[in-house]
């Protein structure tokens, strides 16, 4: 049995408002919530940084609630990507790591909170390769050990 659509039509312009209405609303919940969790109860800024597709894009930066730096590092398709740096609550430069594809690739560095060089290698996918020195805190070198993909090599 056809359906006889003339009927319905004067009908149609009533169903499109209300669908607009529910795309407004949507749109106004998701806007007025969205950013209630950036803040720290103190109005200081947790983090900045954009989103794509729901996915971290770009650079981003995290804050403690003093206001200074935290970790700051970029998101390529939503993998970390590059130079990457945490800083204690003082802002004082505590670790750099790079990234490849959300790996840990690369050369890396620690540091004591009285900016003396607490360690430093290179990572190979995820795990350290090579050389790794561990320094005192007052930056004399403590010792040196070989590692093969993350594994201690005895000299």
């Amino acid at each position: 049995m056809p359906v006889d659509w003339k009927k319905y039509k004067p009908l149609l312009k009533y169903h499109r408002i209300f669908v607009l209405c529910i795309v407004f609303t949507y749109i106004l919940i998701k806007y007025s919530t969205m950013g209630n969790n950036d803040r720290f109860e103190n109005g200081q800024l947790k983090y900045v940084g954009r989103h794509e597709n729901g996915f971290n894009e770009g650079r981003w930066i995290w804050y403690y609630p003093n206001g200074r730096r935290q970790m700051e590092g970029v998101f390529i398709h939503s993998k970390r990507s590059g130079k990457w740096l945490m800083w204690n609550e003082n802002e004082t430069l505590i670790n750099e790591r790079f990234y490849e594809n959300d790996k840990l690739n690369g050369p890396f560095s620690d540091w004591y909170a009285n900016g003396n060089k607490k360690s430093e290698g290179t990572f190979l996918n995820d795990a350290i390769q090579g050389i790794l020195k561990e320094y005192n805190i007052d930056g004399t070198l403590n010792k040196e050990e070989l590692f093969e993909n993350g594994i201690k090599k005895k000299k």
